[in-house]
């Protein structure tokens, strides 16, 4: 007889398989991809960032999970890292892509090593961000003001205890 354990371990091995037959490769067992490397390396800067700033943090690490930590129990924080993609005439952009259901972007502009800290409520209806100075202290256009604004964080997690608790549980497995 199938126990509750039996019936999870099959269904995770289902998606593994899901995911291998989608994407030939399980994205947990390619460490070769440089693109998952730097974003975990930034979710691991960012959780002892806040780890160390005396925040409760925990990590999602589903794939595809819709937020990367949950802070405090009430905050869904979500970690991008974006690298400078030069182009022609001395010109390139830090990028990145927001499409997840998070209450506070932690944008990583890893080759400068500098943080960017916006509130989901502020990106409205954008899905794609853009800084195109090199050195981000240099960038005078709409994100420059969240350039290292770490307070933003406690008004953010003060708005989302408002709303209360998060019930999260890491998988088992």
């Amino acid at each position: 007889m199938a126990t509750e354990l039996d019936l999870y371990r099959l269904h995770q091995e289902q998606r593994r398989l899901d995911q291998v037959y989608r994407f030939w490769t399980a994205p947990a067992e390619n460490p070769s991809d440089p693109r998952r490397q730097l974003a975990d390396s930034a979710e691991r800067e960012a959780a002892y960032r806040l780890a160390l700033g005396g925040y409760d943090v925990a990590l999602t690490r589903e794939y595809g999970a819709r937020f990367d930590l949950l802070v405090e129990s009430a905050l869904r924080v979500e970690v991008k890292a974006s690298t400078w993609r030069p182009a022609p005439g001395n010109r390139g952009r830090y990028q990145a892509l927001w499409h997840n259901k998070a209450d506070l972007l932690l944008w990583l502009l890893a080759d400068v090593g500098r943080w960017v800290i916006i509130p989901a409520d502020h990106l409205g209806q954008r899905r794609n961000l853009a800084i195109w100075s090199f050195d981000p202290t240099e960038y005078s256009g709409q994100w420059s003001s969240y350039l290292g604004a770490w307070p933003i964080v406690d008004q953010a997690l003060e708005i989302a205890r408002q709303r209360g608790e998060i019930p999260y549980q890491e998988r088992l497995l």
